[in-house]
């Protein structure tokens, strides 16, 4: 009995979770994507695509070779990407000189809205899906910031497995971050 309203507990709490939506979009004036330089003589190419074409393929090849949980972990990962990207959290774009010089240019602008990444993160996190064939997955994502030798830094970071994400809070717990919100 207790065993069932627990599971229901959380199942009502993950819906509730899920459906708190900001209204955040990538369109809106302060979005990172709006944010991008706009070049000329340079073609662009959303970072945005290039992400989600890798860990397509990567999860792909996870399947392929049997690897059903690393499968599962890059598909929650993309999905929280894809949902920052979408709330304008986050954006990435590649700049390729259009036409091509003698020694073409090239280079690579990414925007992050910390407060967007803040209002978002959450809720991004848990509109992944909880399990994949039985296998069980525990998405954990964290921003923040700390002064490291007088010099300020934002951190983000989005991760599957109890391992990573135990790396990664151990790493950002040693420069004593103020932490904005978390997930674990």
């Amino acid at each position: 009995m207790r065993k069932t309203l627990l599971m229901v507990t959380i199942s009502v709490l993950a819906l509730i979770l899920a459906a708190c939506t900001t209204g955040d979009t990538s369109t809106q004036e302060t979005s990172a994507q709006n944010l991008q330089p706009n070049l000329t003589g340079f073609r662009v190419e959303s970072g945005d695509d290039v992400i989600q074409t890798f860990t397509t393929t990567v999860a792909t090849g996870s399947l392929a070779t049997g690897n059903v949980p690393l499968a599962a972990a890059i598909e929650r990962v993309g999905t929280a990407l894809d949902c920052l990207i979408d709330a304008g959290a986050i954006s990435g774009n590649v700049y390729i000189q259009d036409p091509a010089g003698v020694i073409p240019q090239a280079g690579l602008s990414v925007v992050i809205n910390q407060n967007r990444v803040e209002r978002n993160i959450l809720g991004c996190a848990a509109n992944l899906p909880f399990a994949a064939q039985g296998v069980e997955i525990e998405p954990c994502a964290e921003t923040g910031s700390f002064t490291f030798q007088e010099d300020q830094f934002y951190y983000v970071y989005v991760g599957i497995g109890s391992e990573l994400c135990a790396a990664f809070n151990t790493h950002f717990t040693t420069y004593n971050p103020t932490v904005q919100s978390t997930t674990q």
